[in-house]
């Protein structure tokens, strides 16, 4: 029957994840962050879920680094030889309209994102290429980041699912000038895109990818304006029945025009990523509630004016 249930509850967290923000201290983009998560939007990514009202808790885990040989600006502040890790929650809560637009149906949504962030470095720069401070820099934080607004549009026909989607960052969270933990932007920002997935009922193969842009504002605080950024990801999964599918995923990610601002005194400071890794998805039910359950780890490698990271998902999704 088309993995009648994996298609309609494992797209729960697939259309809202989709969506989400990011706090993904990797970006080339100033702090290192951009509103987009990288790797986030795996299985599923092209599928909405029936009409209705859904809650999703995305747990993401990062550990990031890089050397003395890459200077990144940090809340205002120039630092080397990095060390951030990082533990975010991000409840996403989901309307799924029951009318009909253009042939599809939409979703509306809000993601208000929590956490906490450790950021260190060896040394702290007051120019670029300038001689290092004395003894190594860091602080640490637990707090709230922007809330993201998001909508999407979705069809189906068939084996094949396709929506686009945007997001809007609201530049309300706690913010500190000068601090290397901030996980709120302090600036504007949307992200635009499209998703796809191919379903195969007979042998279980699923095919799904996803690309977007990102527009940055300025930070008043640090008159930094972040460039565009370009995402893609890719997701190839294996279903084995209807409760429990595995697979690979991976995203690309690459800035296509420069930071500016009186504050981007690293110039143009255009970065980009790559990430593969695994993922396993399980559905099941809790007493008559169910639960869609996506985690993966991702590896980057290829980066360029930025953090080399390990990043970890964990998303738990159900119907209100």
């Amino acid at each position: 029957m088309f993995f009648r249930n994996v298609v309609r509850w494992a797209l729960i967290a697939a259309a809202t994840s989709a969506s989400l923000m990011a706090m993904n201290s990797a970006n080339a983009a100033e702090d290192g962050k951009g509103i987009y998560l990288l790797g986030l939007n795996t299985s599923m990514a092209g599928a909405l879920p029936p009409p209705g009202v859904y809650f999703t808790s995305a747990s993401y885990f990062y550990h990031g680094t890089a050397g003395n040989s890459v200077t990144l600006p940090e809340g205002g502040r120039l630092v080397s030889d990095i060390d951030a890790q990082m533990a975010l929650e991000m409840p996403i809560g989901m309307w799924v309209l029951p009318q009909e637009v253009l042939g599809g149906h939409v979703g509306l949504g809000v993601i208000a994102p929590f956490g906490y962030l450790d950021v260190s470095a060896k040394a702290e720069f007051t120019t670029p290429g300038g001689i290092p401070l004395a003894g190594g820099v860091g602080d640490s934080a637990f707090t709230f980041g922007d809330p993201v607004l998001m909508a999407t549009l979705g069809w189906s026909k068939g084996t094949t699912f396709w929506r686009v989607y945007s997001l809007l960052n609201i530049p309300i969270g706690d913010y500190k000038k000068g601090r290397l933990s901030n996980i709120a932007f302090h600036r504007w920002a949307g992200d635009v895109g499209a998703a796809a997935t191919w379903l195969d009922p007979t042998t279980g193969i699923e095919l799904s990818s996803t690309v977007g842009f990102t527009f940055n504002g300025e930070n008043p605080s640090t008159n930094y304006r972040t460039g565009t950024e370009f995402h893609a990801e890719v997701a190839a999964l294996k279903h084995m029945g209807q409760t429990f599918a595995f697979g690979v995923t991976a995203y690309h990610y690459q800035q296509i025009t420069g930071d500016s601002g009186s504050g981007a005194v690293l110039g143009s400071f255009e970065g980009r990523t790559t990430g593969v890794g695994g993922i396993v998805t399980t559905n099941m039910l809790i007493g008559t509630t169910p639960l869609s359950i996506n985690a993966h780890v991702m590896q980057e490698f290829g980066v360029k004016n930025r953090l080399t990271a390990t990043v970890g998902f964990l998303t738990v999704a159900f119907p209100l």
